[in-house]
């Protein structure tokens, strides 16, 4: 399944997780999560602030569109 970069909706304090949307066939949009854990997990941090997130998120972004293609 080809999928695209959708937006970014951005950090979620009370879940303590990343969401964010993809594009797939026929312009469908899929609503993505990841985790604060998974994030610290694949840049090799711990506790980061959330204020931080959405930068975190941004660095490890080519990472996780990887991981969802799986």
């Amino acid at each position: 399944m080809a999928l695209e970069q959708g937006r970014i909706i951005g950090y979620d304090i009370k879940r303590m997780t990343f969401d964010f949307t993809m594009i797939g066939k026929a312009a469908t949009i899929i609503n993505c999560t990841i985790s604060s854990a998974a994030m610290d997990q694949l840049s090799g941090s711990k506790r980061t602030m959330p204020s931080e997130r959405e930068a975190q998120f941004l660095r490890l972004l080519i990472r996780i569109f990887h991981h969802h293609l799986r």
